[in-house]
């Protein structure tokens, strides 16, 4: 069409519902052939509406900023809207458009995938809270969230089972050790202390006539008791004894550089060398 006032021709359509319009050639086949070229465009690079996945995904994480969330929040959310949620379900997808079908499907797409129920909830977790932001009041992007209504059943079991313990797994780390982390480790397998009761302990705390050990506490003064040590103990401990040759008062004292003859509070040292010598992990 032709407007007067500017004294140019030029188009006006409606697509995508959104107006298009611009005056700018000289003659009528000029602005017949750029409508046709707009309009190739934008069936082959249709514009992403405001209500899109992707458009609503980045205001959430804008919003969620602004309410001071911590930063590993922030991230763990942003890393599962960008490499889980907006490549499956698109980035360019209404938001309204998304069904409680849809989110089952997301699930077992990632089960398929061998991930994790645990890992799954997070993900639709992330999913159910975009939603429930969209259906604020103040932002009205949907009216529904497809997550409650969804089958959630597939990752209804998200408790990590631990395997049971194997004895052989426990006497094949045993070999490894000298007779300091021998002792140490038979104080801890026979009494059932805490890593720190361990630690505390003194040289002068096992009473080999008794067949007692002194027990000091750490959590509360109640803690504080003797228990018998069986034989095993007694054994393991008097050999590692007559082997010491330092003068700590510590039953187990630190032996690097910084930390000789002192208390220590961590035996990653001794677990990095059982999984370094046996490739069996301790932990």
């Amino acid at each position: 069409e032709y407007r007067h006032d500017r004294k140019r021709w030029g188009y006006r359509f409606s697509l995508h519902g959104k107006s298009w319009k611009r005056y700018a050639w000289d003659t009528e086949l000029e602005a017949r052939n750029a409508e046709a070229a707009h309009r190739t465009d934008l069936l082959n690079n249709p514009p992403i509406r405001t209500d899109s996945l992707a458009n609503v995904a980045a205001l959430y994480l804008i919003d969620s900023a602004e309410e001071h969330r911590s930063k590993w929040r922030l991230e763990a959310l942003r890393l599962n809207l960008n490499t889980f949620i907006l490549p499956f379900f698109k980035p360019e997808t209404p938001l309204s458009a998304i069904t409680d079908t849809d989110v089952e499907n997301f699930i077992k797409y990632h089960k398929r995938r061998r991930v994790k129920n645990i890992t799954i909830w997070h993900y639709v977790k992330d999913l159910r809270a975009l939603f429930y932001w969209a259906m604020d009041k103040k932002h009205k992007f949907v009216r529904i969230n497809p997550v409650v209504d969804a089958d959630l059943d597939l990752i209804q079991r998200r408790k990590a089972v631990t395997p049971p313990l194997n004895p052989r797994n426990f006497e094949r780390a045993f070999s490894v050790l000298d007779s300091y982390e021998r002792a140490w480790w038979r104080v801890h397998e026979c009494l059932g202390l805490r890593m720190d009761e361990g630690n505390r302990l003194l040289r002068t705390d096992p009473d080999f006539d008794m067949g007692m050990i002194h027990i000091p506490g750490t959590k509360t003064d109640e803690a504080e008791c003797y228990m018998p040590m069986s034989p095993v103990l007694q054994a393991e401990l008097k050999s590692y004894l007559e082997k010491r040759t330092d003068d700590s008062t510590y039953l187990f004292p630190g032996r690097s550089a910084q930390t000789r003859g002192k208390k220590i509070y961590s035996r990653r040292r001794l677990f990095e060398k059982i999984k370094r010598v046996t490739a069996f992990n301790a932990y």
